[in-house]
């Protein structure tokens, strides 16, 4: 019995000698997980857990291959390694640790709405509602398969924020499509804060839409520049009257649209604007009139002299024919619009404005 008392005395003495040496050691933590994104300054008390203050004295950093991003203060996405040097027992001992960054925050949404009203066979560009950002690329995604325009109802839209690592942030989103009513195209459903403007030029159509408080009356500049030229084309006799269509507010081409609509179902879409896609509502554009007919400009010498000599005074003829695919709109040779002396470079060049503007 005392022999064997003797062994176990002497197990517990050698299990006590190894706790107080492991004790002493510094205990290295050879792993750092950062999340990306995280301003982080290399510190060698993050790889050693000891309260021996001399060893903690001694550590110093022999090699390091992490480095912030350009313009940034913190690491990219990878896999760093750091080797750290020690002093233990008059022995130097050299270490090697790691610093993982990952990404796992997914994207954030800057720019998102949970309810969408639209008016029924409108068209309505659902990106520009949304924007998401993240540290790492992210892309927005949405899927409205499931929305139908052309039909009155409740829908939901699925749109997605994904970055280049995978995270995603989703949102469901009612999208309401409300019938053609004077009520309806008198309420502002339009989600557009300002106007568009491309290359200095405002753009108006039925993807790019004015807010529906956008009311800067007519431009004198454009008025003066009309005037002249309607002067010029009486002196050649041309029969066009002093009277013309000009600036319309909102709330006149709702009545406007309404009325061509409650004629012509949807196919009024090919002559009229709906309110808030009207160029009329920026004050730089004009429908002329025949002053025999008082009717919209149609005289066939007239419209051709309009077309070789609107850009002489700052004009284009904005839905020339054969382009109904992309200005959305039937030919009208009577309607110009002032651009200024930008004019001629887009006559010259036989585009559209979405065409000399490259507007997809």
């Amino acid at each position: 019995m005392k022999h064997k008392y003797k062994i176990i005395s002497l197990s517990s003495c050698l299990l006590l000698g190894f706790v107080v040496t492991e004790y002493n050691r510094p205990l290295f933590n050879n792993k750092l997980i950062l999340e990306y994104g995280t301003h982080y300054k290399l510190n060698k008390k993050d790889f050693f857990n000891t309260r021996n203050q001399d060893i903690l004295d001694s550590a110093s950093i022999i090699y390091d291959d992490y480095k912030d991003e350009e313009d940034k203060e913190y690491i990219p996405v990878g896999q760093y390694n750091v080797t750290y040097s020690y002093l233990y027992k008059n022995e130097r001992i050299e270490s090697t640790a790691y610093i993982y960054v990952k990404d796992s925050t997914k994207p954030n949404f800057t720019k998102y709405k949970n309810y969408i009203q639209v008016l029924q066979n409108d068209r309505v560009d659902f990106y520009q509602m949304f924007e998401v950002e993240d540290l790492n690329p992210s892309t927005l995604i949405i899927d409205d398969s499931k929305v139908n325009l052309g039909q009155v109802g409740s829908y939901t839209l699925s749109v997605l924020g994904i970055d280049i690592y995978g995270n995603t942030n989703k949102l469901k989103v009612t999208v309401e499509v409300l019938p053609i009513t004077l009520n309806n195209l008198s309420a502002c459903y339009l989600d557009v804060r300002e106007p568009t403007i491309i290359d200095g030029i405002i753009v108006v159509n039925k993807d790019l839409p004015l807010p529906c408080d956008y009311n800067p009356g007519e431009n004198t500049q454009a008025k003066a520049n009309l005037s002249r030229l309607i002067k010029d084309m009486q002196r050649l006799s041309y029969p066009i009257s002093n009277s013309y269509s000009g600036f319309r507010s909102y709330q006149r081409q709702a009545n406007l649209y309404y009325k061509w609509y409650s004629q012509s179902s949807f196919t009024a879409d090919t002559f009229s604007a709906r309110p808030g896609k009207s160029e009329h509502q920026t004050g730089l554009a004009f429908d002329l009139i025949d002053s025999n007919t008082n009717d919209l400009l149609r005289n066939t010498r007239a419209t051709k002299w309009l077309e070789d000599h609107a850009h002489e005074y700052g004009f284009i003829i904005r839905y020339p024919k054969d382009k109904e695919s992309i200005t959305g709109y039937m030919y009208e040779p009577w309607h110009i619009r002032y651009i200024g002396d930008r004019a001629k470079d887009i006559y010259d060049s036989g585009l559209t404005l979405e065409e000399y503007l490259n507007i997809k």
